[in-house]
């Protein structure tokens, strides 16, 4: 396990990209509240497009909305992933089966270079670079952020990919408010 996230975080805080989905309920809505209330605990927020994906794994359930979002947090890693929860369980989230229907998503994709192998929680997400709807949404608000792992740049990992007929299709935006992403930056 990487230990560097023990480190006193930079000044403006440690830079971070996290992947949000939802397929249950108002999903827009839900991705829009998850956001504004990720906007607590992150500065310089910027969120991506929206991105309609069918469902992996599990593909008897309805079809997703994903997209990403990228800031900085003085949080840990441990603390942005137990308020990463508590904004899924504020959302509604029941963990009923894995890679199930689900109200609302929140994976930390990237925490800086930080790598952590951890029962509760591993950074990189080990699966991000099979997701086209994790890496789309990414490529587009953090193209040129590297991978601690591969050394290839979100870009890169995506364009790696290979394209399979509505693996994912970008279908609008949240209209953030400017103090909480979208086209202006919090800061």
């Amino acid at each position: 396990m990487a230990s560097s996230f023990r480190n006193r975080p930079p000044a403006r805080g440690h830079e971070v990209l996290l992947a949000l989905g939802a397929n249950v309920g108002n999903r827009r809505k839900t991705l829009r509240a998850a956001v504004e209330r990720l906007g607590c605990w992150l500065t310089s927020l910027r969120a991506s497009s929206l991105y309609l994906t069918a469902p992996r794994y599990v593909e008897d359930q309805p079809s997703f909305l994903n997209m990403a979002v990228c800031g900085r947090t003085m949080l840990s890693p441990f603390e942005l992933l137990a308020v990463a929860q508590a904004i899924e369980n504020g959302l509604g989230r029941i963990r009923e089966q894995r890679y199930g229907p689900r109200t609302i998503d929140i994976d930390i994709i990237y925490y800086g270079s930080t790598i952590i192998t951890a029962p509760r929680l591993v950074i990189p997400h080990p699966l991000r670079a099979e997701r086209r709807f994790v890496l789309a949404p990414l490529a587009e608000i953090a193209p040129d952020f590297i991978d601690p792992v591969t050394g290839l740049t979100v870009r890169a990992m995506l364009e790696a990919l290979p394209v399979q007929e509505g693996d994912c299709l970008r279908t609008g935006t949240l209209d953030l408010p400017p103090t909480t992403g979208g086209a202006r930056s919090r800061s």
